[in-house]
């Protein structure tokens, strides 16, 4: 599958906000051939966690969740294109609105949808390192 790495970029957006390293989008950006060594990226997304989490001052223990937030970025304010996971989820991982992708509801896959085939999703971009 070849990507174009400017088109990504430009639809990818939200998928700046969730911080892949700077030298990688630097490489995208410049149509560079991507670094030698693999990217080393950890991306957790939990849609229904809230801020409940004990490095956020909340009575829950979460030992883990605090010590990765500790040595790596918290985030304190969430935002998501969409109520519903489906479409929200679906923005997420290719930086496409439900607007664009004509998903609003939980039910259909964006795949099923008008030009859902050749939509290139984050995992697929990174299968190219």
């Amino acid at each position: 599958m070849s990507i174009n790495r400017r088109e990504f970029l430009k639809k990818s957006s939200v998928i700046a906000g969730v911080t892949i390293m700077p030298k990688y989008l630097s490489a995208m950006a410049s149509k560079q051939s991507p670094p030698k060594k693999k990217p080393n990226i950890l991306m957790i997304a939990v849609d229904d966690m809230n801020n409940w989490v004990g490095v956020m001052e909340n009575k829950a223990k979460t030992p883990n969740i605090d010590a990765l937030a500790k040595s790596g970025m918290l985030f304190n304010n969430a935002y998501c294109v969409a109520p519903a996971c489906n479409p929200s989820r679906t923005s997420l991982l290719t930086g496409l609105r439900p607007e664009t992708t004509n998903l609003y509801t939980n039910k259909p896959d964006f795949r099923d949808q008008p030009g859902g085939k050749d939509i290139v999703t984050l995992p697929q971009y990174l299968r190219e390192f």
